[in-house]
């Protein structure tokens, strides 16, 4: 394969309702608020096997994924990530998965799209943005040089494990 999957994510909503019936509760698609600590658990049952379904597809893609989410929703944080536990530098460069993991794990949210996908493989790139940001002069440019650094570093670590595997066949 010679490209890279790479899955943008956009959402300012407590995260949408479940595709499948059994996993939806009546008060979605209600206006009434649903604290952090109100959503199911992601460790069992339903809810759990989608999030690990939606892991495993990411993971055997190989994709890489930017999600922009609202922060402030709890649901959300628990599903993909915390974006204050995105660790890089101010111009999102230097991304830091040790650190993201660490703090992700800390805030409770190690079982969130965003740590489950950095601790599957040491080549996962899973950034956790607020889409409250978006606007930011210069924000959507930092995200695309990023994209490309991480894209390329990608490529460059293909190669060496190639060039590797054929050293070690001769």
């Amino acid at each position: 394969r010679s490209g890279q999957t790479v899955l943008f994510v956009l959402t300012d909503e407590d995260s949408d309702a479940p595709v499948f019936t059994l996993n939806r509760r009546p008060y979605w698609g209600t206006s009434t608020p649903s604290s952090l600590y109100s959503w199911p658990s992601y460790t069992n049952g339903p809810y759990a096997e989608e999030l690990r379904d939606t892991i495993a597809a990411i993971v055997s893609a190989n994709a890489f994924v930017y999600q922009f989410i609202n922060r402030g929703n709890g649901q959300s944080r628990k599903q993909f990530g915390e974006p204050r536990c995105d660790k890089s530098d101010a111009d999102l460069s230097n991304f830091d998965r040790d650190a993201t993991i660490d703090c992700l794990r800390q805030d409770s949210l190690g079982g969130s799209l965003q740590a489950s996908v950095l601790q599957s493989r040491d080549t996962a790139i899973v950034r956790t943005f607020d889409v409250l940001g978006i606007q930011r002069s210069g924000f959507v440019e930092s995200v695309f040089v990023e994209l490309l650094a991480d894209v390329s570093t990608c490529q460059m670590r293909r190669r060496r494990r190639r060039r590797r595997r054929r050293r070690r066949r001769r």
